[in-house]
């Protein structure tokens, strides 16, 4: 239930107690999820914002947030099973960096007329974020 909102890009409106309410599984999702959207709230609180845009893979889906420095892309992997590989395509920009956000480490995309392939892996029915971060 919390994936949704987070591959949405939306508020999570929590009641009861956190840490008596929620198990630990829940609390450590909730906090990686809530640091990306503060961290790149620029992208997350824009109003130009794309569901569902195109990606390599059938059914992995996707919904692009662009803000003017920073994009950021949340990922839904449909699948009962890991994808791995090129899952995005997008326009190539001089001096982009490509960023996982759930583990903060850079992604290396590889160019192919005019297009950046971002590789990517995400676990079966689990959601993921791309960021793009422009200079």
């Amino acid at each position: 239930m919390l994936k949704w909102p987070f591959f949405n890009g939306e508020a999570i409106w929590l009641q009861g107690d956190p840490v008596r309410d929620y198990c630990a599984d829940a609390r450590s999702f909730l906090k990686q999820t809530f640091a990306i959207l503060h961290q790149y709230k620029e992208a997350f609180c824009s109003e130009n914002v794309q569901p569902l845009v195109p990606t390599l893979t059938p059914t992995v889906y996707a919904n692009e947030f662009r803000g003017p420095t920073v994009t950021a892309w949340t990922l839904f992997n449909a699948e009962f099973r890991t994808m791995r590989g090129d899952l995005l395509s997008v326009r190539h920009r001089d001096g982009v960096r490509y960023v996982n956000a759930f583990s903060g480490q850079a992604i290396k995309a590889r160019t192919v007329r005019g297009q950046d392939l971002i590789p990517v892996t995400i676990g079966p029915r689990d959601v993921g974020c791309v960021v793009a971060e422009y200079r």
